[in-house]
């Protein structure tokens, strides 16, 4: 390898200096490395380009369907097959296509842990369809709830890495349907919405959101506080977390939270869990919040 050159004493020729030989072995390992990187960043792209255009047509499929079009379970899924195989072509047609949805976002929600993935995903503006979601309106219906459930499994694993937190926060309207999505949704659904948002609430970038009424967040945050004999204890969990989250090393959205009456609510909260046997591990949880908002 060439390192240089000196020119030696007078009337002496310069002479090249060289450094270590490199093994020809070595050099088409790296050449075939460096390939290989710009050949799966190629493949990366195009796979994503892909599973956009397929996404898109599957969420054109669905949008034309009936309102009392009622999607199987994922263990019931054979069983409606072997059950159309007497049935009309079009019910088949539209059995593979639901296959090939569930599909897709299941893909698409492993392919969320890749870094180099999120780079495609925002190219080719992924998560726009999701902005538009109405999710007052989907969760009145089965046919809604599905595609919602299949939306937020995809969301949430983005939630779980900075860069996937970063590529939500940058697309307008997501946050305000993740919003949504808590409000309007019960079960598994809001569980998952609860997810996105309890994880959203530790990135600094969305310290604005939190600041914002019109967001809802805090309002969200409040009412999950607030002792109701229905809620499941999952969900206080995830609330206090969500509020843990934002007020970590913030001093000024803690005093936002005992503006908004966060104090009185945690020890409504902490009486409630004492006199509630299933609620009682949450104890600590409740009166380390509460140390952290009277500070």
């Amino acid at each position: 390898m060439l390192t240089g050159f000196t020119t030696g004493g007078q009337g002496r020729k310069p002479t090249l200096k060289l450094g270590p030989r490199v093994p020809e072995s070595t050099l088409i390992t790296r050449f075939l490395c460096l390939t290989a990187s710009a050949a799966t960043a190629n493949t990366t792209t195009s796979l994503v380009k892909s599973l956009e255009r397929l996404l898109d047509s599957c969420l054109y499929w669905y949008g034309r369907l009936g309102s009392n079009y009622r999607p199987e379970t994922d263990g019931k899924v054979m069983a409606k097959y072997s059950r159309l195989t007497t049935h009309t072509s079009a019910d088949l047609a539209n059995f593979f296509r639901d296959i090939t949805m569930r599909q897709v976002f299941e893909l698409l929600a492993n392919l969320a842990w890749s870094a180099e993935t999120l780079n495609s995903f925002c190219k080719v503006k992924l998560l726009a369809p999701f902005a538009n979601l109405d999710a007052q309106s989907l969760a009145k219906t089965p046919r809604g709830h599905h595609l919602q459930r299949l939306w937020l499994r995809f969301i949430t694993n983005l939630t779980f890495t900075h860069e996937g937190q970063s590529l939500l926060l940058a697309t307008t309207g997501v946050v305000d349907v993740v919003v949504d999505h808590v409000k309007f949704c019960k079960g598994e659904n809001q569980h998952l919405a609860f997810t996105c948002l309890q994880n959203l609430c530790g990135n600094p970038l969305f310290k604005t959101h939190l600041y914002k009424k019109s967001t809802g967040v805090v309002g969200i945050l409040a009412s999950a506080l607030d002792p109701k004999p229905s809620d499941s204890p999952e969900l206080y969990v995830q609330a206090l977390t969500a509020v843990s989250n934002a007020a970590y090393n913030c001093s000024k959205f803690r005093v936002l939270l005992k503006s908004e009456g966060f104090v009185h609510r945690l020890t409504n909260l902490k009486a409630y869990c004492q006199e509630t046997k299933s609620l009682t591990p949450l104890i600590p949880s409740v009166e380390l919040l509460l140390q952290a908002m009277l500070q």
